[in-house]
């Protein structure tokens, strides 16, 4: 069993432009070096690590720690997980009971207290809490490296006050799907710390879907994956599979 947690710091700076941006998905050596940073890589973790990925359905439930729940919480999450069923074609559903993939809104004074619980780690929890603005944390299983369990932690009050609960959102989510890693000169995309995104962007919708092609399996080395990441780029960019 092994625990993955991925940050979200989601820095304000002024947007980039987006000129020379604008066409990056269609270059086929960009979008296979992107796909390998981010999912092969774990900014926590030194070295390349192997693929991840859900092989079963994923069964979702909202949490409420000392927020009232609200349309305007919730409806960014069943948003954003009917993306994520689209793009992957997993079977993404509520549940209040059995579930895999639990995402807890919590006040920003419970935060640390949270990731603590999630983690079984208090004083690495204090650390996380003051460096990130949300949080995701996973479990995976052998022999295949599969994704397990999921955890996303976001202090919903924080979120909302620095306008960031959406990105929050969008971007915990997509990382608990397998791509764990964030990179500065991968853009656009939620990947980047430094380039917040409110969606996906046509990038990031590229990356989700090569990671659940059925021909790139849970827990590949890059070594076994690259050759089949290689033929299954240009591909996709022809089908204009970043729509």
């Amino acid at each position: 069993m092994k625990r993955l947690i991925a940050l979200t710091l989601l820095v304000t700076l002024p947007a980039m432009a987006m000129a020379g941006f604008q066409r990056i998905w269609e270059n086929p050596d960009y979008v296979e070096k992107a796909f390998a940073e981010i999912a092969f890589k774990h900014e926590y973790e030194a070295g390349l690590k192997r693929l991840s990925k859900w092989m079963q359905p994923i069964r979702y439930r909202i949490q409420y720690d000392g927020i009232k729940p609200l349309a305007v919480l919730s409806d960014d999450i069943h948003n954003h997980f009917r993306t994520l069923h689209r793009l992957t074609g997993i079977d993404i559903r509520p549940a209040q009971h059995s579930a895999n993939f639990t995402i807890i809104l919590t006040r920003d004074r419970n935060y640390a207290a949270r990731i603590a619980e999630v983690t079984g780690d208090s004083h690495q929890a204090v650390r996380l809490s003051q460096e990130s603005n949300c949080i995701t944390y996973l479990i995976t299983r052998e022999p295949h490296n599969a994704i397990q369990r999921a955890w996303v932690i976001i202090p919903a009050d924080h979120a909302f006050k620095k306008g960031l609960y959406h990105s929050c959102v969008v971007e915990e989510l997509t990382q608990a799907l397998g791509l764990p890693n964030d990179a500065d000169w991968v853009s656009p995309s939620v990947a980047n710390d430094l380039d917040i995104q409110e969606e996906l962007s046509p990038l990031d919708r590229l990356m989700v879907r090569l990671l659940y092609r059925p021909e790139l399996k849970s827990g590949m080395t890059l070594r076994e994956a690259y050759p089949i990441i290689h033929r299954l780029v240009p591909e996709m960019i022809r089908q204009r599979l970043w729509q």
